[in-house]
């Protein structure tokens, strides 16, 4: 089955498509979401727009789209972008890098239904440590592009993460009472290495 993925750059968007890839899935395409607005309630905003450069090197078609960003009507855009992949690659699914975000899944989950699509996020309900040590394993290189939490501070900003990074984040995370894979926006990543490129 060919899949589109919604991509945006960072360690979920990546290692939910390549974990799809190697269930059997077809990644036909990606969709990057392009927000006017730094607030987004559900795209990636940070070097968002490096994104395309890094998926275009592990040889999958990437749609750009502007959006919004204003809440609700970003979905019209997502939509506008997964009908052009359904006519341009013939999808038949979308894979989401979701975790824990009971917002941005549920809508996404709707859209798929009403466009025939189905939906699928292979993280969804992940243990996030585990996740995080599995990440480095698995070869995915990843800097951290922004931050926004109590405990993070401006010198993990453009740091590529290794094990004892992912450590040390973990530790973070369990005394700041943050999300430990930045689920709820504690830090945005982009993705620099992976298997596919």
């Amino acid at each position: 089955m060919a899949l589109v993925a919604l991509m945006s750059g960072g360690k979920d968007s990546w290692y939910a498509a390549w974990l799809m890839s190697r269930r059997g899935f077809s990644i036909a395409c990606a969709v990057v979401m392009l927000p006017r607005r730094d607030d987004s309630w559900m795209f990636h905003v940070p070097r968002v727009k490096e994104a395309a450069e890094f998926i275009r090197s592990g040889g999958i078609p990437v749609i750009e789209v502007e959006t919004s960003g204003e809440k609700e009507k970003e979905l019209e855009d997502l939509e506008r972008a997964l009908r052009e992949a359904m006519n341009r690659y013939g999808v038949e699914g979308v894979v989401s890098g979701a975790i824990a975000s009971r917002y941005q899944r549920s809508r996404i989950d709707r859209l798929a239904r009403k466009l025939g699509l189905n939906s699928y996020a292979p993280l969804w309900g992940v243990d996030p440590k585990a996740y995080m040590r599995r990440l480095i394993r698995d070869g995915f290189r990843f800097k951290i592009v922004s931050v926004a939490a109590d405990g993070l501070g401006k010198e993990w900003v453009g740091r590529v993460l290794d094990r004892e990074d992912v450590e040390r984040l973990i530790e973070l995370a369990d005394r700041y009472r943050f999300h430990p894979a930045g689920e709820g926006g504690e830090y945005e990543t982009l993705v620099v290495e992976a298997p596919v490129f």
